[in-house]
């Protein structure tokens, strides 16, 4: 199949990737002891949802040919951190509203915060949509906890911290870029000095890693894989190179040149075995064990000339995003060999200054379409994609229940995500209505990208947008980001992800005021470990016990 408009794209498969000289890291020193907002209502987002990317020539050795990279181990895929998630294995979709089970498995859950939140206790019942003709929403669930909104209410006892990690003391590490869970059972921080990796269990510091002088970290991938992360570094702000990072020991596996990257064009993702990297109109895939180049793709050779406007990869898939004269289209491409597999144009674009992001790569695909409009509402529209390229449902990401807020990540850097069970999007909403400007209904909502209709959400909480993930079939967490004024604070709440109904937490205490403002959570066995956007009384990384 050629490009959606003409002439293929041109696709150099198997050259061997754009090689770095090489020089040995600067290790880090031990760590002495001792963010930033997303869009809100009414922002504007980065013209077509590319990063905002600070790089540039890192240098680092890379790991032997003969390394062992192991297999993956856990029960449970490493859940979304902070941006849209490409990346969990894929699943056959459910059916558009399957019926829930009556067991559920140990939860492996990750919690990424889309802003410093400040949020008190929530009450009043969920509300769900009936599965029946109607559409008016039905009323279910008792309170989720008692009502703590003023400042004399008294505080319930807080959750103990089992312990925390120190935090670094360089102003440069001050904001979490972003973070990973391992196959390990570790979790890694990462910030633009370097990444730092804790035992889950004992919160012991097991190794950091630091670029060299004068080069600092700019991107996370969303995820780590198979014992895999990938970042993206750089200098003076061009953040062009990639480099494959050994999750249990922290070493260099390879490291490659982003082509055509530039300071605010280049983007990097990581499925299973693929990882990618965009720089102005050309796509780049590699092999996420070697670095071996298998395709790119140079949109600019298309036939009319193409503009990239996002890719990125999931499962054996490669989505891209690009406009050709005619309008946004989705090209969805092998991941392995860049063959063509499906393209599909888009709705026509709402206004002139239209905002187009591709919120997840495939399985669904799903692409955000924003436009702001003279004298009237913002258009803000989702379209979702069948894996061959049929368009299931459009819907409005604004509504009574407030606005859909996908945005994470540090300021600069936000990115979109899909929050995804099977057909199921799950995700948290703004404090109010754009439309109305009255406070929103909900803090989650749930859609049924197969056919566009909502099928629950959960009452109003005053530190929306939550922190959330949907990665069972019968349970989403939330992270309520607590007030540091008034109420619990920070505290774990659990939804049934197919109705909707309130279930116990697995922490049901609050975890206090202190950890107000997370950026990601991830609770593995009998540990909740929080992740703080920014160090908190001098801790980046805290663990709660799970009481069994």
């Amino acid at each position: 199949m050629g490009s959606p408009y003409g002439a293929p794209l041109s696709n150099n498969a198997g050259n061997s990737g754009g090689s770095m000289p090489q020089q040995p890291p600067q290790p880090r020193p031990p760590v002495p002891p001792q963010g930033g907002p997303v869009w809100g209502p009414g922002q504007t987002p980065p013209p077509f949802g590319s990063p905002d990317g600070r790089s540039s020539n890192l240098t680092i050795p890379p790991a032997p040919s003969t390394r062992d990279w192991g297999n993956t181990s856990a029960g449970f895929a490493p859940p979304p951190q902070f941006s849209y998630n490409p990346d969990q294995p894929l699943m056959t979709p459910p059916p558009s509203v399957p019926p829930p089970k009556k067991s559920r498995k140990r939860l492996v859950i990750a919690v990424s915060s889309a802003v410093v939140v400040a949020a008190a206790a929530v009450t009043g019942g969920v509300i769900l949509m009936s599965h029946d003709d109607s559409d008016k929403p039905a009323v279910t669930g008792g309170p989720l906890t008692t009502d703590t909104h003023t400042s004399d209410a008294p505080r319930p006892p807080s959750a103990d911290p089992v312990w925390k990690a120190e935090a670094n003391t360089d102003p440069n590490a001050k904001t979490t870029l972003g973070s990973w869970l391992t196959d390990s059972n570790s979790v890694i921080r990462g910030d633009t000095t370097g990444l730092q990796s804790y035992d889950i269990k004992t919160g012991k510091e097991l190794w950091t890693f630091a670029p060299n002088q004068g080069e600092t970290l700019c991107e996370m991938s969303r995820v780590a894989r198979s014992k895999v992360g990938v970042l993206r570094y750089g200098q003076n702000g061009n953040c062009t190179s990639v480099a494959a990072i050994d999750t249990g020991s922290g070493k260099p596996l390879w490291t490659a040149t982003i082509p055509g990257g530039g300071p605010d064009n280049s983007s990097i993702s990581l499925t299973d075995g693929l990882v990618s990297g965009t720089g102005g109109n050309l796509l780049t895939v590699w092999n996420a064990a070697d670095g071996k180049k298998l395709w790119d793709a140079d949109l600019a050779k298309a036939n009319p000339t193409c503009r990239l406007i996002q890719a990125a990869v999931r499962g054996t898939s490669a989505a891209v995003l690009a406009d050709c004269g005619k309008g946004a289209t989705v090209l969805m491409k092998d991941g392995h060999t860049g063959a063509d597999q499906w393209q599909t144009p888009l709705p026509p674009a709402p206004a002139p200054d239209a905002h187009y992001t591709l919120v997840q790569a495939a399985s669904p695909a799903v692409v955000h379409i924003e436009a702001t409009q003279q004298g009237s509402t913002p258009a803000d529209q989702y379209v979702a994609l069948s894996d061959k390229g049929q368009i299931q449902s459009t819907f409005n990401g604004t509504g009574p229940f407030g606005q859909l807020e996908p945005r994470l990540g540090p300021e600069g850097k936000q990115a979109q995500v899909a929050h995804m069970q099977g057909n199921i999007l799950v995700e948290p909403t703004t404090a109010t209505d754009p439309a109305t400007g009255k406070p929103s209904a909900s803090g989650l909502v749930a859609i049924d990208t197969a056919t566009g209709k909502q099928l629950w959400q959960s009452p109003a909480m005053n530190g929306s947008p939550v922190a959330i993930v949907a990665l069972d079939p019968d349970t989403t967490v939330v992270l309520d980001g607590g007030n540091t004024k008034a109420g619990p604070g920070a505290r774990l709440l659990a939804f049934s992800t197919m109705s909707g109904t309130a279930k116990t937490s697995p922490i049901p205490d609050p975890l206090g005021p202190d950890w107000a403002g997370t950026s990601a959570a991830y609770l593995v066995g009998d540990r909740l470990v929080v992740v703080p956007a920014q160090p908190t009384k001098g801790a980046s990384m805290v663990a709660f016990e799970v009481k069994q």
